[in-house]
């Protein structure tokens, strides 16, 4: 039988078998398209593993693997090991294609890589051009049954489990904790495959001659899906049942084995209730915090379960056909060379050497009017502020104050006109408009634009700039986060620029491409990359870009300090912090403002 792919686990009774059950969910989404295998490669078990339900092959070494890939011309290796060897990996990439998952870094190789890191954040700097990377968790592999379950409401019981082997015995030293709360509790207790004999014993003689509470021993089940289905509260460590705990929007408290799976669990801290961390022992007032919860208190894990395997198998045949139409080699601002600092499918960012702007590149860039639906600035901007653009009418207010003081300082209001692009709900126009400008202004957005014309009375037309046919010159345009939008910034300004009078000002915002959430966590600042913001600008870009119309930087205004960012979470050191920040023009936003040559 033809073998188009090779999936490898490494797993034991010391590291766990998560590895594993990743693999094998994998194997059960690909195997509708491919001829797949398991392989054991790496490292030599105690004992050989056999699974009846799926091919397998433990090879005996190394080189009788590679002897297998050559004879049978396989495609694909997909690697899922908690620690990678360098030498095997670049000998593989030789002979057939690489996926390596949750790998710490980066690997030399002679072939087309492909890094799927849903849980471990990979430190980069730079891609090669046959490397990818790829951190969504949409393409976090689902079994199909956990779907059959995700709908059933909790009963309200405590789950604790953890894993199919817990060498260091978690299981009973949460068992005593909860036996020492007071309020009555429903406990179901997973019993591992692989659990060691002595610890089985202990969990077992205390249920029977101490535990207080009702509770069930489940042993070695096939799938965790009911029983996290049924569970109000579920008590793990990081890894894959974490994670399901979170799709399935329970909540989920962590007493992780190990400082490795504590490192994880921060980068994704907002999904989870921390319990303590081995050799520690877990914290009884954080245990009784969690159990006081309410449901689904924590944030929750937006993710389309449906389309999940499609996703990956999508992906996948990709890779396999080497689909790659995106090149990008000089920064289309100042020229300069440009390295690759994230490469997938269809969507790759590069960063200029010289004038540090980040571009973002699409195989299919969305046209900048149909990135804003009928509704943004209601349901989209309150999943992001909190609260809708109308309730935050005094923030923006006052802030649009800040930026006319800014203005007010090169060019007095009386009587001049002021053109706003992207306007939304008109605040800013009118309390520009309040100072003594002449205003008007465009909003691609049809309730916004509305708004601004019916209820503030103001000049506003609902057309993108990119249409606007203008009709007069002013004294000062205004684009408030509206350049990053567009894929050619420099036509944008072509067009406006040129209807600016001798001596006006061009004044605007954007994200900062050189903030402290791009310089301290590079891989969060990816993660969280919008496909609508083509260019993260620095200061010098921008100079660059608008001396070409005849502009200088006359002030800048620098935005979104967040120190937290750098994991300073410490009110008293963020106030020590922030004005270094701004110093160093650190923000992870920024306002400049530029004046026309007489």
């Amino acid at each position: 039988m033809k073998i188009d792919i090779i999936f490898s686990a490494q797993f034991n009774e010391k590291i766990g078998y998560g590895h594993l059950k990743r693999i094998l969910t994998l194997y059960d989404i690909l195997k509708t398209r491919y001829n797949c295998i398991l392989a054991n490669i790496v490292p030599p078990l105690k004992k050989e593993y056999r699974f009846s339900r799926i091919p397998s092959i433990n090879f005996t070494s190394q080189d009788e693997l590679f002897l297998f890939i050559q004879r049978n011309k396989v495609k694909l290796v997909i690697l899922d090991h908690f620690q990678h060897d360098a030498g095997l990996i670049k000998k593989l990439s030789s002979l057939c294609l690489l996926i390596i998952i949750d790998s710490k870094k980066m690997f030399k190789s002679e072939r087309p890589v492909l890094y799927l890191n849903t849980l471990t954040p990979l430190k980069i700097r730079n891609f090669r051009p046959h490397e990818y990377y790829y951190s969504s968790f949409g393409l976090f592999p689902l079994n199909a049954t956990l779907s059959h379950y995700i709908t059933e409401p909790s009963k309200g019981n405590v789950l604790v489990t953890f894993g199919n082997s817990d060498p260091r015995n978690l299981t009973l030293k949460v068992l005593k904790k909860l036996n020492r709360l007071n309020d009555p509790l429903t406990v179901q207790i997973v019993i591992g495959q692989y659990f060691k004999t002595s610890h089985i014993r202990k969990i077992e003689k205390y249920l029977l001659t101490k535990f207080r509470f009702t509770y069930t021993l489940v042993c070695s089940p096939s799938s965790l899906y009911k029983l996290i289905a049924e569970s109000q509260y579920i008590i793990t460590s990081f890894g894959l049942t974490a994670l399901e705990g979170v799709f399935f929007n329970r909540n989920v408290g962590l007493f992780n084995n190990s400082f490795y799976h504590a490192k994880l669990e921060h980068n994704f801290h907002e999904y989870f209730y921390h319990l303590g961390t081995w050799p520690f022992p877990l914290f009884m007032k954080k245990l009784f915090s969690f159990l006081k919860l309410e449901p689904a208190k924590r944030e929750k894990i937006s993710l389309d379960m449906k389309n999940n395997g499609q996703r990956i198998i999508k992906l996948v045949t990709a890779f396999i056909r080497g689909i790659d139409p995106i090149r990008e080699k000089t920064c289309r601002i100042c020229s300069g060379q440009v390295d690759l600092i994230l490469n997938q499918f269809g969507k790759k960012i590069v960063e200029c050497r010289h004038c540090g702007a980040k571009h973002l590149v699409l195989k299919k860039p969305p046209l900048p009017a149909g990135i804003y639906q009928d509704g943004y600035f209601m349901e989209e901007y309150k999943e992001q502020y909190g609260k809708t653009y109308l309730e935050d009418r005094k923030n923006i207010e006052s802030l649009a104050d800040k930026r006319l003081d800014m203005i007010s300082r090169f060019i007095k209001p009386e009587g001049k006109k002021l053109f706003d692009i992207g306007c939304a709900y008109g605040f800013f126009l009118k309390r520009a408009e309040k100072r003594g400008f002449k205003v008007s202004g465009i909003e691609i957005e049809k309730n916004a634009a509305d708004y601004a014309r019916k209820k503030l009375k103001l000049d506003v037309q609902k057309i993108s700039v990119l249409k606007y046919q203008f009709k007069h010159q002013f004294d000062i345009m205004t684009l408030w986060y509206v350049l990053e939008h567009f894929p050619d910034p420099g036509s944008v300004l072509k067009t406006i620029t040129s209807h600016v009078k001798k001596g006006g000002m061009i004044a605007l915002s954007c994200p900062h491409g050189n903030g402290i959430f791009y310089r301290f966590n590079r891989m969060g600042w990816l993660f969280h990359h919008s496909d609508d913001h083509f260019y993260d600008f620095t200061i010098r870009s921008l100079k660059i870009l608008l001396k070409k119309f005849g502009y200088s930087l006359k002030a800048r205004r620098i935005t979104g300090i967040h120190p937290e960012r750098m994991g300073i979470k410490n009110n008293f050191l963020k106030k020590i912090i922030i004005p270094v920040i701004r110093l160093l023009s650190g923000g992870d936003t920024v306002e400049l403002y530029f004046k026309k040559q007489d």
